[in-house]
């Protein structure tokens, strides 16, 4: 009698996914192409829940891309010699590594279905966490509204 009680209440403690479980079921439809089936998860956990759980993950709305950038700058052979001009023949191009912050694909599943969520979230990781500034949020904001009106020029 023991053993079956045990085992109801692990079934109806599955029957509800911890935060965690549900959300790297989200992640898995996304990464698998169902955006659908990602909402419908994402529309089973209370707002509060996903909320917290957001706020502790930030990596999973906001991603790092990195960008070589070509800088010109002068030549160790051009810093050896007294006399060197910086000119185009004693002028290196060294390559460094830009971070640019964009919305991950969660993020955008979440703009189309929990907004209210996100903003308290983006919200919550400038003014308590840190973990950006408004400036760098704002950013993000807008090189992706930018995409998004570039490629809307070029649909039919």
């Amino acid at each position: 009698m023991w053993y079956s009680t045990e085992q109801n209440n692990l079934t109806a403690h599955r029957a509800v996914p911890a935060a965690a479980d549900a959300l790297a079921l989200v992640l898995l439809c996304i990464q698998r192409g169902s955006p659908e089936q990602a909402v419908a998860v994402l529309d089973s956990l209370s707002t509060t829940s996903l909320t917290n759980i957001l706020s502790d993950s930030p990596s999973l709305l906001l991603e790092e891309q990195y960008s070589s950038v070509a800088q010109a700058g002068p030549s160790s052979h051009a810093s050896q010699t007294s006399s060197a001009s910086t000119t185009p023949s004693n002028t290196v191009l060294s390559d460094t590594r830009q971070s640019i912050r964009s919305f991950s694909e969660l993020s955008s599943v979440l703009m189309d279905s929990k907004p209210a969520v996100l903003a308290d979230v983006l919200a919550h990781l400038v003014t308590v966490s840190k973990f950006a500034t408004l400036q760098e949020i704002l950013q993000v904001i807008y090189s992706n509204f930018t995409v998004l009106v570039n490629c809307s020029c070029y649909v039919g």
